[in-house]
Protein backbone atom coordinates (compact mmCIF):
# COMPACT_ATOMS: atom_id res chain seq x y z
CA UNK A 1 0.00 0.00 0.00
CA UNK A 2 1.26 3.81 -0.42
CA UNK A 3 0.56 6.86 0.07
CA UNK A 4 1.27 7.97 -3.17
CA UNK A 5 -0.64 8.09 -6.82
CA UNK A 6 0.81 8.35 -10.15
CA UNK A 7 -1.27 11.53 -10.66
CA UNK A 8 -1.16 14.94 -9.59
CA UNK A 9 -3.54 16.41 -7.37
CA UNK A 10 -4.50 18.77 -4.66
CA UNK A 11 -6.94 18.79 -1.53
CA UNK A 12 -10.05 21.08 -2.05
CA UNK A 13 -9.49 24.38 0.30
CA UNK A 14 -13.15 24.15 1.20
CA UNK A 15 -13.99 20.49 1.59
CA UNK A 16 -12.23 18.10 3.68
CA UNK A 17 -13.67 16.85 7.01
CA UNK A 18 -12.50 14.28 9.65
CA UNK A 19 -14.31 12.54 12.59
CA UNK A 20 -15.60 8.90 14.00
CA UNK A 21 -18.54 6.84 13.08
CA UNK A 22 -19.68 2.94 14.11
CA UNK A 23 -17.07 2.42 11.90
CA UNK A 24 -14.06 3.95 13.55
CA UNK A 25 -12.22 7.24 12.50
CA UNK A 26 -12.55 8.94 8.70
CA UNK A 27 -11.49 11.62 6.49
CA UNK A 28 -13.49 12.92 4.13
CA UNK A 29 -12.34 14.67 1.34
CA UNK A 30 -12.34 16.37 -2.26
CA UNK A 31 -9.81 16.33 -4.63
CA UNK A 32 -8.71 18.71 -7.28
CA UNK A 33 -7.26 16.73 -10.22
CA UNK A 34 -5.85 17.93 -13.90
CA UNK A 35 -6.93 15.50 -17.24
CA UNK A 36 -10.04 14.25 -19.16
CA UNK A 37 -13.35 13.80 -17.18
CA UNK A 38 -14.18 10.38 -18.52
CA UNK A 39 -10.28 8.98 -19.39
CA UNK A 40 -8.75 10.04 -16.17
CA UNK A 41 -11.57 10.06 -14.28
CA UNK A 42 -12.06 6.36 -14.35
CA UNK A 43 -8.28 5.82 -14.13
CA UNK A 44 -8.37 7.72 -10.71
CA UNK A 45 -11.22 6.57 -8.88
CA UNK A 46 -9.53 2.87 -9.82
CA UNK A 47 -5.83 3.69 -8.00
CA UNK A 48 -7.73 5.54 -5.20
CA UNK A 49 -9.65 2.30 -3.92
CA UNK A 50 -7.63 -0.11 -5.19
CA UNK A 51 -8.16 -2.37 -8.77
CA UNK A 52 -6.90 -5.67 -10.23
CA UNK A 53 -5.40 -6.52 -13.37
CA UNK A 54 -4.29 -9.27 -15.43
CA UNK A 55 -5.97 -12.49 -16.61
CA UNK A 56 -7.65 -15.04 -14.00
CA UNK A 57 -5.90 -16.92 -12.15
CA UNK A 58 -2.67 -14.64 -13.10
CA UNK A 59 -4.18 -11.21 -11.55
CA UNK A 60 -2.01 -8.68 -9.44
CA UNK A 61 -3.91 -6.43 -6.96
CA UNK A 62 -3.30 -2.46 -6.99
CA UNK A 63 -3.84 -1.75 -3.07
CA UNK A 64 -6.46 1.03 -2.34
CA UNK A 65 -4.83 4.34 -1.82
CA UNK A 66 -3.75 5.49 2.17
CA UNK A 67 -5.23 8.71 3.44
CA UNK A 68 -0.76 11.02 3.77
CA UNK A 69 -2.44 12.67 7.01
CA UNK A 70 -3.46 8.88 8.86
CA UNK A 71 -2.06 6.16 6.88
CA UNK A 72 -3.83 3.53 8.90
CA UNK A 73 -6.58 4.65 6.73
CA UNK A 74 -7.62 3.55 3.51
CA UNK A 75 -9.75 4.66 0.31
CA UNK A 76 -13.30 3.05 0.76
CA UNK A 77 -15.11 4.86 -1.94
CA UNK A 78 -14.02 7.45 -4.53
CA UNK A 79 -16.60 9.58 -6.82
CA UNK A 80 -16.12 11.90 -9.83
CA UNK A 81 -18.70 14.88 -8.85
CA UNK A 82 -17.91 17.61 -11.03
CA UNK A 83 -15.59 18.99 -13.90
CA UNK A 84 -13.06 21.68 -13.10
CA UNK A 85 -14.09 24.88 -14.92
CA UNK A 86 -16.80 25.87 -17.17
CA UNK A 87 -18.43 23.16 -19.12
CA UNK A 88 -17.62 23.23 -23.11
CA UNK A 89 -20.21 22.51 -25.58
CA UNK A 90 -20.10 20.27 -28.21
CA UNK A 91 -23.00 18.14 -30.39
CA UNK A 92 -22.20 14.85 -28.56
CA UNK A 93 -22.92 16.27 -25.20
CA UNK A 94 -19.81 14.65 -23.90
CA UNK A 95 -18.60 16.20 -20.49
CA UNK A 96 -15.69 18.72 -20.91
CA UNK A 97 -14.49 21.36 -19.06
CA UNK A 98 -12.80 24.66 -19.74
CA UNK A 99 -9.97 23.81 -17.51
CA UNK A 100 -9.09 20.14 -18.41
CA UNK A 101 -9.18 18.91 -14.77
CA UNK A 102 -12.33 17.27 -12.48
CA UNK A 103 -13.19 16.81 -8.69
CA UNK A 104 -12.75 13.36 -6.52
CA UNK A 105 -14.68 13.13 -3.56
CA UNK A 106 -12.80 10.36 -1.62
CA UNK A 107 -13.83 8.28 2.36
CA UNK A 108 -10.92 7.18 4.12
CA UNK A 109 -11.78 4.51 7.02
CA UNK A 110 -10.35 1.92 8.68
CA UNK A 111 -10.87 -1.21 6.35
CA UNK A 112 -12.99 -4.23 7.93
CA UNK A 113 -12.07 -7.35 5.98
CA UNK A 114 -14.42 -8.29 3.34
CA UNK A 115 -13.81 -10.58 -0.16
CA UNK A 116 -12.48 -7.63 -2.16
CA UNK A 117 -9.15 -7.46 -2.12
CA UNK A 118 -8.29 -3.93 -0.43
CA UNK A 119 -8.54 -5.32 2.86
CA UNK A 120 -5.98 -8.54 2.09
CA UNK A 121 -3.57 -7.22 -0.15
CA UNK A 122 -1.29 -9.99 0.58
CA UNK A 123 -4.01 -12.78 -0.29
CA UNK A 124 -3.38 -14.24 3.59
CA UNK A 125 -7.08 -14.98 2.99
CA UNK A 126 -6.59 -16.94 -0.34
CA UNK A 127 -6.19 -21.04 -0.60
CA UNK A 128 -2.60 -20.11 -2.53
CA UNK A 129 -1.28 -17.12 -1.93
CA UNK A 130 -0.02 -16.82 -5.55
CA UNK A 131 -3.52 -16.70 -7.15
CA UNK A 132 -5.55 -13.38 -6.73
CA UNK A 133 -9.13 -14.29 -7.06
CA UNK A 134 -11.04 -11.00 -6.17
CA UNK A 135 -14.50 -11.21 -5.30
CA UNK A 136 -14.80 -14.16 -3.84
CA UNK A 137 -14.54 -16.02 -0.31
CA UNK A 138 -12.57 -19.26 -0.13
CA UNK A 139 -12.76 -22.35 2.39
CA UNK A 140 -11.14 -25.58 2.79
CA UNK A 141 -12.05 -29.64 4.40
CA UNK A 142 -9.68 -31.31 5.53
CA UNK A 143 -11.58 -35.05 4.54
CA UNK A 144 -10.84 -38.69 4.14
CA UNK A 145 -12.87 -40.06 0.73
CA UNK A 146 -12.65 -43.24 -1.12
CA UNK A 147 -11.92 -43.63 -5.00
CA UNK A 148 -13.43 -46.59 -6.82
CA UNK A 149 -10.90 -48.26 -8.90
CA UNK A 150 -13.24 -50.16 -12.45
CA UNK A 151 -12.69 -53.69 -12.73
CA UNK A 152 -13.72 -53.61 -16.48
CA UNK A 153 -12.62 -55.67 -19.32
CA UNK A 154 -10.08 -53.40 -21.43
CA UNK A 155 -8.60 -51.67 -18.43
CA UNK A 156 -4.81 -51.69 -17.96
CA UNK A 157 -2.57 -50.64 -15.19
CA UNK A 158 0.36 -47.96 -17.35
CA UNK A 159 3.53 -49.45 -16.20
CA UNK A 160 2.94 -53.14 -16.47
CA UNK A 161 0.49 -53.39 -19.01
CA UNK A 162 -1.60 -55.61 -17.10
CA UNK A 163 -5.18 -56.24 -17.31
CA UNK A 164 -7.30 -54.50 -14.14
CA UNK A 165 -9.37 -57.52 -13.42
CA UNK A 166 -10.89 -56.72 -9.64
CA UNK A 167 -13.15 -53.75 -8.80
CA UNK A 168 -11.26 -52.15 -5.63
CA UNK A 169 -12.75 -49.06 -3.07
CA UNK A 170 -9.33 -47.00 -2.03
CA UNK A 171 -8.77 -44.55 0.60
CA UNK A 172 -7.37 -40.98 0.06
CA UNK A 173 -6.91 -38.03 1.92
CA UNK A 174 -7.75 -35.10 0.27
CA UNK A 175 -8.66 -31.16 0.62
CA UNK A 176 -11.85 -29.88 -0.36
CA UNK A 177 -11.81 -26.31 -1.63
CA UNK A 178 -14.79 -24.01 -1.71
CA UNK A 179 -14.59 -21.04 -4.10
CA UNK A 180 -17.96 -18.53 -4.20
CA UNK A 181 -17.95 -15.49 -6.16
CA UNK A 182 -20.56 -12.94 -5.47
CA UNK A 183 -22.72 -10.62 -7.82
CA UNK A 184 -22.41 -12.47 -10.58
CA UNK A 185 -24.22 -10.69 -13.11
CA UNK A 186 -24.29 -13.56 -15.53
CA UNK A 187 -24.95 -17.78 -15.08
CA UNK A 188 -21.71 -19.28 -17.33
CA UNK A 189 -23.61 -22.80 -17.60
CA UNK A 190 -21.50 -23.91 -20.85
CA UNK A 191 -18.33 -23.27 -18.85
CA UNK A 192 -19.55 -25.24 -15.76
CA UNK A 193 -21.06 -27.93 -17.50
CA UNK A 194 -17.57 -28.45 -20.29
CA UNK A 195 -15.23 -28.66 -17.37
CA UNK A 196 -16.94 -30.60 -14.17
CA UNK A 197 -15.37 -33.98 -13.96
CA UNK A 198 -12.12 -32.75 -15.06
CA UNK A 199 -8.68 -32.65 -13.43
CA UNK A 200 -6.16 -29.90 -13.88
CA UNK A 201 -3.42 -30.26 -17.03
CA UNK A 202 -1.41 -27.78 -15.30
CA UNK A 203 -0.85 -26.47 -11.26
CA UNK A 204 -4.22 -24.62 -9.99
CA UNK A 205 -4.62 -23.16 -6.77
CA UNK A 206 -1.01 -24.58 -5.41
CA UNK A 207 -2.54 -28.38 -6.18
CA UNK A 208 0.25 -30.08 -8.54
CA UNK A 209 -0.69 -31.12 -12.17
CA UNK A 210 -3.84 -33.78 -12.50
CA UNK A 211 -3.96 -33.69 -8.55
CA UNK A 212 -6.68 -30.80 -8.55
CA UNK A 213 -11.00 -32.33 -10.02
CA UNK A 214 -13.57 -30.15 -10.37
CA UNK A 215 -16.52 -31.61 -8.81
CA UNK A 216 -18.63 -28.91 -10.27
CA UNK A 217 -20.96 -25.97 -9.00
CA UNK A 218 -23.73 -24.53 -6.77
CA UNK A 219 -25.18 -21.48 -7.58
CA UNK A 220 -28.33 -19.32 -5.93
CA UNK A 221 -30.17 -16.09 -6.21
CA UNK A 222 -29.39 -14.15 -2.95
CA UNK A 223 -31.63 -10.96 -1.76
CA UNK A 224 -29.45 -8.16 -0.28
CA UNK A 225 -30.20 -5.51 2.04
CA UNK A 226 -31.58 -3.04 -0.56
CA UNK A 227 -33.91 -5.34 -2.08
CA UNK A 228 -31.98 -6.20 -5.18
CA UNK A 229 -31.05 -9.96 -6.14
CA UNK A 230 -27.71 -11.04 -6.59
CA UNK A 231 -26.22 -14.32 -8.37
CA UNK A 232 -23.68 -16.58 -6.08
CA UNK A 233 -21.78 -19.39 -7.44
CA UNK A 234 -20.01 -21.45 -5.42
CA UNK A 235 -16.98 -23.68 -7.45
CA UNK A 236 -16.08 -26.80 -5.45
CA UNK A 237 -12.68 -28.54 -6.20
CA UNK A 238 -10.81 -31.08 -4.56
CA UNK A 239 -7.58 -31.99 -4.30
CA UNK A 240 -6.06 -35.44 -3.95
CA UNK A 241 -2.30 -36.02 -2.61
CA UNK A 242 -1.04 -37.80 -5.75
CA UNK A 243 -2.83 -37.92 -9.55
CA UNK A 244 -6.42 -38.81 -9.53
CA UNK A 245 -5.76 -40.68 -12.64
CA UNK A 246 -3.19 -42.83 -9.87
CA UNK A 247 -3.60 -45.27 -7.63
CA UNK A 248 -1.54 -48.22 -6.02
CA UNK A 249 -1.63 -51.05 -8.00
CA UNK A 250 -2.04 -54.04 -5.59
CA UNK A 251 0.67 -56.38 -7.31
CA UNK A 252 3.42 -53.81 -7.63
CA UNK A 253 2.27 -51.81 -4.03
CA UNK A 254 3.19 -48.77 -6.36
CA UNK A 255 1.00 -46.03 -8.09
CA UNK A 256 0.06 -46.48 -11.21
CA UNK A 257 -1.91 -44.95 -14.04
CA UNK A 258 -5.00 -46.28 -14.89
CA UNK A 259 -5.88 -46.28 -18.71
CA UNK A 260 -9.39 -46.89 -20.23
CA UNK A 261 -9.53 -49.30 -23.56
CA UNK A 262 -9.36 -45.94 -25.47
CA UNK A 263 -5.99 -45.25 -23.51
CA UNK A 264 -7.52 -42.15 -21.39
CA UNK A 265 -7.63 -42.16 -17.97
CA UNK A 266 -9.96 -41.68 -15.28
CA UNK A 267 -10.87 -38.42 -15.73
CA UNK A 268 -9.82 -35.95 -18.35
CA UNK A 269 -7.44 -32.96 -17.78
CA UNK A 270 -8.51 -29.64 -18.84
CA UNK A 271 -7.52 -26.00 -18.49
CA UNK A 272 -9.57 -25.15 -14.83
CA UNK A 273 -8.32 -21.30 -14.98
CA UNK A 274 -11.51 -20.29 -16.86
CA UNK A 275 -13.22 -20.91 -14.26
CA UNK A 276 -12.25 -17.95 -11.96
CA UNK A 277 -13.29 -15.85 -14.79
CA UNK A 278 -16.42 -14.71 -12.71
CA UNK A 279 -14.39 -12.03 -10.88
CA UNK A 280 -14.05 -8.87 -12.05
CA UNK A 281 -10.58 -7.19 -12.70
CA UNK A 282 -11.86 -3.65 -12.46
CA UNK A 283 -14.66 -0.87 -11.75
CA UNK A 284 -14.82 0.56 -15.13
Amino acid sequence: MSTSLTFNYAHSWTDISKGADQNGAFYEVTYVIMGDWQKDGDTAVNELVGFTSGPPGAASYIPAHQYPLSPNLLCVSAVVVDGFGAPNLNAQGYPSYTNGGFLVKARYQAMPWSPYGAADPSNLQGIDPATLIPYCTQNLDFECSTQGVPGLAGWKWNLTGAPVTTPMQLRSWSTVMDLTFHTVPYLNSPLIRSLRGSINEDVFLGGSQYCVLFRGARTKLTLQAGGNYAREIQLVFVENNNSWNQVINPATGKLDTLLSPTSTGLYPTADLTPLLSFSPRSFF
